[in-house]
């Protein structure tokens, strides 16, 4: 009906999988961290002002992802361009998709699960305005129906109904003393744990070990690794624990790689060029080097051939390079690296394709402080944090 449809999502690994799908910052100009006083740098005259008040619709996917000051930028900049700030959003219709049941806002300056849940969407003040509409049946569960045995359908829909459990508050015993802050605690099936680490890991990437055993073709290897890494992740809660998994990944994929004389070279670590840091950031230079800083590359990036990294940068979206893009390493040099693009699914515009990475600026700032690097922007990533795998879809986990 010659309708124009803003579609936007939370992330840029998401925005990659709709047609004409942009990120909500980039979309609308929202500041990364926004809060109360925040706006969109958008103004009238613009090319996206116009296309904002020519528009009829405008969908947010993830959009439970973002806090409510970010939702509420978004809402004040729409009723500016189409010239009517009583209506939500200007009058647009709008539809924003999502799950409850995954993580809560990420903000500078947050202290704590309390805080989180003021800046979800329920806390907005418009919230009360829009109609919720909730799925009845799970998607992802109806359409394994015709691959699944009998069997295995009546396992995966008693987990997905324990997990669902969870997500609405209706399963776990509540500790009441003040070192579990009367916190619910829930008792997992014996069957998805790990006793040790090493244990999880041997579990987890079955594949790509027997694969690194069976494989001393290279061609061969590597399509056998890509298959692997495409459908399996690690979830971790803190970057830490990310970065020591990750570490002990990256040795055992090394070693396993010399032991079939197809990796002679040593580990390439790239150090952190350039490096410009407010002598008023939160720690020393010194220390903050030696650390993860979130939302940054690792100081010293530390890879070999096969190893699984994670795009932290919109580096090209028209070529499928988005923030949050798995990529397998391919090839390394100094001044580049080679890769292929791990996310999305056959048919996919840039499912498995290769790309070149280059070092980038990379800056991080947190309450007026400011650190910024010279490097490759990329982090290892066969564990990532339960936030950077929004908008991923793996069978192994």
């Amino acid at each position: 009906h010659n309708h124009i449809v803003l579609v936007c999502s939370s992330t840029g690994v998401n925005a990659l999988n709709p047609r004409h799908c942009r990120t909500m910052h980039g979309m609308f100009s929202v500041p990364i961290d926004a809060d109360a006083h925040s706006r969109s740098s958008i103004e009238r005259g613009d090319s996206m002002a116009d296309l904002i008040a020519a528009a009829s619709a405008l969908v947010y996917d993830e959009s439970f992802v973002h806090s409510k000051y970010a939702l509420e930028v978004v809402n004040k900049v729409c009723g500016d361009m189409r010239s009517n700030t009583e209506s939500l959003f200007g009058g647009l219709l709008f539809l924003g998709c999502g799950d409850w049941r995954q993580t809560l806002p990420i903000a500078d300056g947050v202290r704590g699960h309390e805080d989180s849940i003021s800046m979800c969407l329920v806390n907005w003040e418009h919230w009360p305005d829009l109609t919720r509409l909730p799925l009845e049946g799970n998607m992802r569960l109806e359409r394994c129906k015709l691959t699944m045995s009998k069997r295995a359908r009546k396992r995966n829909q008693k987990f997905a109904a324990f997990l669902q459990q969870i997500g609405d508050g209706m399963t776990g015993s509540t500790l009441a003393n003040a070192k579990f802050h009367s916190r619910k605690h829930v008792k997992l099936p014996s069957r998805i744990l790990s006793d040790t680490r090493e244990d999880l890991i041997s579990t987890t990437f079955s594949d790509v070990f027997d694969a690194l055993h069976d494989s001393p073709d290279l061609v061969v290897l590597e399509e056998k690794l890509t298959n692997a890494y495409a459908s399996t992740s690690l979830l971790a809660l803190t970057i830490k624990d990310t970065v020591e998994l990750n570490d002990m990944m990256l040795q055992d994929v090394h070693s396993r790689l010399r032991k079939l004389n197809l990796c002679e070279a040593p580990v390439f670590s790239y150090d952190a060029r350039d490096v410009e840091c407010n002598v008023c950031y939160s720690r020393p230079t010194a220390e903050v080097l030696g650390a993860q800083v979130s939302g940054l590359p690792p100081f010293q990036l530390n890879l070999c051939i096969f190893s699984v990294v994670l795009l932290l940068r919109n580096v090209d979206l028209s070529r499928g390079l988005a923030n949050g893009t798995r990529l397998l390493v391919l090839g390394l040099s100094e001044d580049f690296i080679k890769v292929k693009i791990l996310s999305g699914k056959p048919g996919d515009t840039f499912y498995h394709q290769i790309r070149i990475i280059t070092r980038m600026r990379c800056q991080r700032r947190k309450n007026g402080h400011r650190l910024s690097i010279c490097q490759f922007p990329l982090t290892p990533a066969w564990a990532i944090t339960i936030h950077k795998a929004q908008g991923q879809s793996v069978v192994r986990l």
